[in-house]
């Protein structure tokens, strides 16, 4: 494996233009009709895609005044395609699904954020709001009517609601006590420093989600933090990987790529002994990115994985782990550079050194003659 990509400018400088890279192909696919892509470019809209995918792009590169109409014909797409009234599904015809209305939410509140909502567009974005807060169980699960509490969909729900706090200040009050109840939930599902899917079955993805969950909600000192980690982390000193398995009820079965998830999960740990794990994770993740597009296992990876790998370079950035990458000697790779470098300033020294000896002893000898 080549040596871990020098990063000491990780966020502004060093990881910007991926963050970029990523945001623009999201935007390069939107569909006519102003929704997204399900798998691939060219797809049909998707729900589920067209409210997470400029989500993220805003969050990552904020609200640009040249992306303002594209994202305004997805909020369009969004009104004519609501057909359970702020209620929405993974895929037009199903059953509406926590985990969709929540990132239709988070888009609502980032375009406030960054542009502003007229009056009415404001009172619809509360009144998804509050239906995501009434379907709070402890935390959230996939569908509404299901009340199943799973991790991965309580994510997503925190998520929205820690944007919308601030979008929506009215809603404020209602959100610190959602956020309250869900670590709590968190907290009590937990089982050897790891979380479970609903089948009972231990999960990498569910786990990382908790952990940056409960986050969000506040509930969890550094040194528990840390401690959670353990399982994700487990042996990835040597192998790079993270994949699970989503079990949803009713026999959804969904591979994931869970790298990004996990990879900012661990990067809020103050473990020394995890820096070398981030390290190759994120080195490995950058690699993945070819031109404009994403490469796992010799897969082209789509929407969805974009927008994962998207949020995962824009909020690491933000995370303790980049602000330890500041040393330039934090890794192996960079104390060799380190050291070329010194070298080189000796062998420069020793040569100015030589050229100064001898003009010394030229001058002598010429005023001696």
């Amino acid at each position: 494996m080549n040596p871990p990509m020098e990063m000491s400018l990780l966020g502004e400088s060093y990881l910007q233009p991926y963050v970029e890279k990523m945001a623009l192909r999201i935007l390069n696919i939107v569909n006519s009709d102003g929704g997204y892509p399900a798998t691939r470019e060219g797809d049909e809209s998707c729900i589920w895609t067209s409210f997470s995918l400029p989500a993220s792009v805003i969050s990552a590169i904020g609200p640009r005044q040249e992306d303002k109409l594209t994202h305004r014909s997805t909020i369009k797409w969004l009104h004519e395609n609501d057909v359970h009234e702020g209620l929405f599904p993974m895929v037009c015809g199903t059953k509406p699904s926590c985990d969709c209305t929540a990132t239709a939410f988070e888009f609502l509140s980032r375009f406030h954020l960054g542009y502003g909502l007229d009056d009415n567009d404001y009172a619809y974005a509360l009144k998804i709001g509050k239906s995501i807060l009434n379907a709070q169980e402890g935390g959230w699960g996939f569908l509404f009517e299901e009340r199943n509490s799973t991790a991965f969909s309580t994510y997503w729900v925190l998520r929205s609601l820690d944007v919308g706090k601030v979008a929506f200040p009215e809603l404020k009050p209602l959100i610190e006590t959602a956020f309250e109840k869900a670590g709590n939930w968190l907290l009590s599902t937990q089982n050897d420093n790891s979380w479970y899917d609903c089948l009972g079955n231990k999960n990498i993805l569910y786990s990382a989600m908790a952990l940056l969950s409960l986050k969000i909600c506040n509930k969890i000192d550094q040194k528990e933090y840390d401690n959670f980690c353990d399982f994700i982390v487990q042996d990835k000193y040597n192998e790079i990987e993270y994949d699970d398995v989503i079990e949803r009820h009713g026999g959804l079965t969904v591979v994931r790529f869970a790298f990004p998830w996990c990879i900012l999960a661990i990067s809020s740990s103050s473990y020394p002994k995890y820096k070398t794990v981030i390290d190759l994770s994120l080195a490995k993740l950058l690699n993945i990115i070819k031109e404009d597009k994403l490469y796992y296992k010799k897969t082209e990876l789509n929407t969805w994985p974009s927008r994962d790998v998207l949020i995962c370079l824009s909020e690491v950035s933000k995370s303790p782990y980049s602000m330890s990458l500041s040393d330039l000697l934090s890794s192996p790779y960079n104390a060799q550079r380190k050291k070329k470098q010194e070298l080189e300033r000796f062998k420069n020294a020793v040569f100015i050194n030589n050229v100064r000896s001898c003009n010394k002893i030229i001058s002598t000898y010429f005023s001696k003659s």
